[in-house]
C-alpha cells in the first residue's frame, strides 16, 4: 500500500492511450537485460535500436543503451531507454521520452530511476530514489506544474529497468513462469511472464530463434487487480544467453502495434 503525501493540486487520470503505452513499456523493460547472471559481467557499452509501426506504418523509433559505470569505487550500470514518435504521427499525437536507471552491480541494487517524457505537449517527470541502507523507494511525480510524492510501505521493490537484471538471474526458458514486484514511481505493479516457444522470427536485425512470452499485469493497491491493458500482447526475446528483446506485438482497436529490433551496436 502506498502512503500519499500532499499534492500541490489535484491531478487528472492518464488517458487510455498513455496507460496502455506505459504498461507495454513496463513489461518490455523486463526483457531487455542479459540472462547470463551477473550485472558486473557488463564491461562494454551496448546499444539497441528499435522501430515501432502501426499496421506496418512507421510510427516511432526507440533506443536502449547499457553502460558500465564506476560508482565511487563500486561497479554499477546505467541503462537509458529513449523513444519518440515520428513527424507524421506527431501531427496527431506526439510522444518523446527517456527512462534511465542506475544500480549497483553487487546484488543488482537499485539506486535511482528517472522517467522524463512529453506527451501531446504536456511534460511529465518521475524520479525514484532508493535508500542505500533500507532499499525503500521514494518518488516524486510531476505533471506540468502539479506534483505528488509516494513512499511504498514495503521494502525490496524494483524499478522496471533494474528488474531487467534481476530477471536475468533466472535464466528463463520455455515452460517457466516469472513474477516481479515493480514500483514505477507512480504505481505498484505485479508482472507475470509465461515463457513458451521456441519460435523462429525475422526482424530487420535478422532471423532469430526466439522465446515467446505472454505478459500479465496486476495493479497493486488495497488488493491486486488484473490489468487488462496487456490482453492481446505477445513478446519475443532471443533464445540465447543475452535474451535480447526482438519484437513486441500488441493488438489494438484497429490492427496491431509492433516494435521490432533494427540494429545491435556492441
Amino acid at each position: 500500500m502506498l502512503r500519499r503525501r500532499p499534492r500541490s493540486r489535484k491531478t487528472t487520470n492518464p488517458s487510455r492511450l498513455r496507460a496502455r503505452q506505459g504498461a507495454l513499456l513496463l513489461v518490455a523493460a523486463l526483457l531487455l537485460g542479459p540472462a547470463n547472471g551477473r550485472a558486473d559481467s557488463i564491461t562494454q557499452p551496448r546499444r539497441l535500436e528499435y522501430r515501432v509501426a502501426w499496421n506496418g506504418i512507421p510510427a516511432a523509433g526507440a533506443t536502449v543503451a547499457v553502460t558500465p559505470l564506476d560508482l565511487s569505487g563500486h561497479p554499477g550500470v546505467e541503462v537509458e531507454a529513449s523513444a519518440r514518435t515520428n513527424a507524421v504521427v506527431g501531427v496527431f499525437w506526439s510522444f518523446r521520452g527517456t527512462a534511465k536507471a542506475t544500480f549497483l552491480s553487487d546484488g543488482v541494487a537499485p539506486l535511482r530511476f528517472v522517467y522524463e517524457r512529453t506527451m501531446a505537449g504536456t511534460p511529465y517527470l518521475t524520479t525514484v530514489d532508493f535508500g542505500r541502507d533500507d532499499g525503500r523507494a521514494r518518488s516524486v511525480y510531476f505533471k506540468g506544474h502539479t506534483h505528488r510524492e509516494l513512499a511504498p510501505d514495503e521494502p525490496g521493490l524494483l524499478d522496471p529497468i533494474t528488474a531487467v537484471f534481476r530477471a536475468g538471474l533466472s535464466g528463463a526458458k520455455a515452460g517457466d513462469r516469472l513474477r516481479y514486484e515493480i514500483f514505477t514511481g507512480e504505481s505498484r505493479y505485479r508482472v507475470q511472464l509465461t515463457v513458451a516457444g521456441p519460435d523462429t522470427i525475422e526482424v530487420p536485425a535478422g532471423r532469430f530463434t526466439a522465446l515467446r512470452v505472454i505478459p500479465e499485469l496486476w495493479k497493486v493497491g488495497r488488493s491486486a487487480e488484473l490489468d487488462r491493458r496487456l490482453q492481446g500482447a505477445t513478446i519475443w526475446v532471443a533464445d540465447d544467453p543475452q535474451h535480447t528483446l526482438l519484437r513486441i506485438r500488441s493488438e489494438v482497436f484497429i490492427g496491431a502495434v509492433t516494435l521490432d529490433l533494427v540494429k545491435i551496436n556492441a
